[in-house]
């Protein structure tokens, strides 16, 4: 939510970089490249996962699209 990301940035000294990579999950190498690119431009990368189901239009698949929080946590914070 923008409340945490707010929480989370301002928990971090001022002079920091803030890199945010903005994700729906079911990370793969292109989301992996995303968060390595963040990291080396940037002092700290905050990556998120929503799915937005505002994306999904009438008889898309919302409730079936891949989530797998751990896996996605795991590769967000290996990257």
């Amino acid at each position: 939510s923008l409340s945490s990301f707010l929480h989370a940035r301002s928990s971090l000294p001022p002079h920091l970089s803030v890199g945010f990579v903005p994700t729906m999950g079911a990370l793969h190498s292109g989301h992996v490249s995303l968060l390595q690119a963040a990291a080396a431009e940037n002092d700290v990368v905050i990556g998120s996962i929503f799915v937005n189901p505002k994306q999904f239009g009438p008889g898309e698949d919302f409730e079936s699209y891949p989530r797998s929080m751990s896996s996605d946590a795991s590769r967000m914070s290996s990257a």
